[in-house]
């Protein structure tokens, strides 16, 4: 009977901060991405040693869109403080 590996340490808390990213903790996002990338760096120099590479990378997207968008929102607010709202002229 084949085993398998074991999950990688990190797989579960790289998806839990893209999830809390995405639903109340915007500032998650950033670590969802870098911590990762990092995994994944790690899961792919070791293949079949660690499992749940899926968590990683579905986490890892989700820190990299919500970056990503917070970023274009904080943008669209700088905008709004320093140019203020569109006139309708």
């Amino acid at each position: 009977m084949m085993q398998t590996p074991p999950e990688h340490p990190q797989a579960t808390t790289v998806l839990a901060l893209g999830i809390a990213a995405i639903t109340v903790v915007p500032f998650t996002a950033p670590f969802a991405w870098i911590l990762g990338s990092r995994a994944l760096r790690q899961i792919d120099a070791n293949p079949g040693a660690y499992s749940r590479r899926d968590f990683v990378v579905a986490g890892r997207i989700i820190g990299m869109v919500a970056t990503i968008a917070y970023g274009l929102i904080l943008l669209l607010i700088l905008y709004f403080v320093l140019f203020g709202s569109p006139s309708s002229a």
